[in-house]
């Protein structure tokens, strides 16, 4: 249904890291793993994997619009042609040491007809999407991801905290309306 439940929560001191990024791997690998233990005896479940959270200055965006164009005989747009301009957007050039973090929906535009909500159904010949596209430097988030994954826990996911947090803490008319 959507709902989070809290099972427990780990703290540790925030140590080997400096403005969101790993500047001392092993002891901030060591503060993970307190903040895990603690999480851990306080739910009273072994935690398998988990979401990383990342941010730091290295972490940047951008809009950009994908565009597809569909063939005439083309019955009505579907779910392939979501994930069609998806990718379209994502054809980009970033800096070749970063990596895609998020692309995120603003808004679907549908032969010119603009704020569509859902285009999935409708008739059209052209669709565009507006993207807010976040990436940021591989290796600073990789090392964020080996800081993890050292003891061992799977990457479910890497999230940039931001978004991790908005998605907490605003409501769904605050969503709707177009805050991220």
């Amino acid at each position: 249904d959507g709902t989070t439940k809290i099972l427990g929560v780990g703290q540790a001191p925030s140590r080997g890291v400096r403005k969101g990024e790993i500047v001392d791997f092993e002891t901030a690998m060591k503060c993970v793993l307190e903040a895990l233990s603690d999480a851990e005896t306080k739910s009273d479940v072994m935690i398998k994997g988990v979401y990383v959270g990342v941010t730091g200055a290295h972490i940047q965006s951008f809009n950009n619009r994908g565009c597809v164009m569909l063939p005439d005989d083309h019955e009505e747009i579907d779910e392939q042609d979501i994930e069609d301009v998806k990718i379209n957007a994502r054809e980009v050039s970033i800096p070749a040491q970063n990596a895609f973090l998020h692309s995120i929906i603003q808004h679907y535009h549908v032969d010119g007809q603009d704020g569509v909500l859902n285009p999935v159904g409708m008739l059209g010949q052209k669709l565009e999407a507006d993207f807010h596209i976040i990436h940021g430097v591989r290796t600073r988030i990789q090392n964020t991801i080996r800081c993890v994954k050292e003891l061992p826990l799977e990457v479910e996911d890497v999230v940039f905290n931001a978004l991790a947090s908005a998605q907490v803490v605003l409501t769904q008319q605050q969503k709707n309306l177009g805050t991220v």
